[in-house]
């Protein structure tokens, strides 16, 4: 009888490690998976952030060019015709 009881108690501690071990390495490959589609998310919406802001400042970039460009070309045009 004890051989038996030790038997199963032998069994049962061998099925809950080895139990152990697959729940760890599915939880493992799962949050690996979760962890990898977080990074791509995240990384997906960085990018279009930053394409975003380069555009907007651009956008902005360019504006304040053409107003400088033209304000200075009018005051010179002004100049010069008054000059003659």
């Amino acid at each position: 009888m004890t051989s038996l009881k030790t038997s199963t108690e032998r069994l049962r501690i061998i099925t809950l490690k080895r139990l152990r071990i697959i729940t760890l390495k599915r939880l493992k490959i799962i949050t690996l998976k979760r962890l990898k589609i977080i990074t791509l998310k995240s990384l997906k919406t960085s990018t279009e952030e930053a394409e975003d802001y380069n555009t907007e400042e651009a956008e902005d970039y360019n504006t304040e060019e053409a107003e400088d460009y033209n304000t200075e070309e009018v005051e010179d045009y002004n100049t010069e015709e008054s000059e003659d």
